[in-house]
């Protein structure tokens, strides 16, 4: 019985325990979803998913937070974006994951463009080990795999399929990839360093977020400093542009890091003329 978090949309934080099978096989949420596979205007159609719900394949959680981590549903979610796979046909794909003794699950996303891939893992205390590993093996198959959901609390919008790939009985991967670590400097005090910074650009009324470039690596350095959520949508609000749901969907949707650490927010900051001087 897996056990995972189902939001009401993109704006809830806290959610209620479910389990994964009814999300993945109901039709609850049928016509919702094929109305929105029939919404050709990219705003509506955007503003429709946000109202979806969203759920947790990773596990049960407090909130919505890789630190509000409950209980681990042994699962992992591979997002295949339809656009970073030009050229593959998705029923296909879909077919092909019989042959992958590791997936749980295969079917179309929200959009229908993609495809998400749900595996079994042998240890969930390394997912992002078993993540790192499965990102190779599907490379290697000519798969690009959306680095975003390494996040073990990354949520997905509820879909439907009727014609998926599951296998009750898939075997746990236990493939790993340790990663190799790199000398870094780190700020002494680092997460103190940081609340006073963000404390003096909501002081001062200084907006660091105006552009998009700047707005995305902010989610990526702060997507693993402890309470970097709040921090994004604080920061955020202070752009007159300022959306609850879309930020909480870009902090989501982004992969912790994508080669960005601490140090980038910090850079941010400086050149806005946010120092600890």
């Amino acid at each position: 019985m897996k056990k995972i978090s189902l939001y009401n949309n993109a704006y809830s934080k806290f959610g209620q325990t479910v389990l994964l099978d009814e999300v993945l096989f109901g039709d609850k949420y049928k016509k919702q979803v094929e109305a929105i596979r029939r919404e050709k205007n990219s705003k509506k159609n955007q503003a429709a998913k946000l109202q979806m719900p969203m759920y947790t394949v990773s596990g049960v959680f407090s909130h919505r937070s890789k630190n509000g981590l409950l209980e681990h549903s042994g699962m992992i979610c591979l997002d295949i974006d339809g656009k970073d796979n030009t050229g593959i046909d998705l029923s296909l794909f879909i077919a092909s994951m019989k042959h992958v003794d590791q997936v749980y699950y295969a079917g179309r996303s929200i959009s229908g463009n993609g495809a998400f891939i749900i595996v079994s893992i042998s240890n969930p205390e390394q997912h992002e080990q078993h993540f790192d590993a499965l990102v190779v093996d599907f490379e290697r198959m000519g798969i690009k795999v959306d680095k975003s959901c390494r996040d073990v609390s990354r949520a997905r919008f509820v879909s439907r399929d009727p014609h998926p790939y599951h296998n009750p009985k898939a075997k746990a991967y236990d493939k790993i990839l340790v990663p190799e670590f790199k000398n870094r400097v780190y700020h002494t005090d680092t997460n103190n360093n940081i609340d006073k910074l963000v404390k003096k650009a909501i002081d001062t009324g200084t907006n660091i977020t105006q552009s998009y470039s700047d707005w995305f690596a902010l989610a990526c350095s702060l997507r693993n400093v402890p309470g970097g959520r709040d921090i994004y949508h604080k920061l955020s609000a202070m752009d007159s542009r300022y959306n609850e749901a879309r930020t909480e969907y870009q902090f989501d949707a982004v992969s912790g890091g994508s080669g960005y650490d601490e140090r980038k927010f910090f850079e941010i900051c400086k050149r806005h003329g946010i120092t600890l001087k």
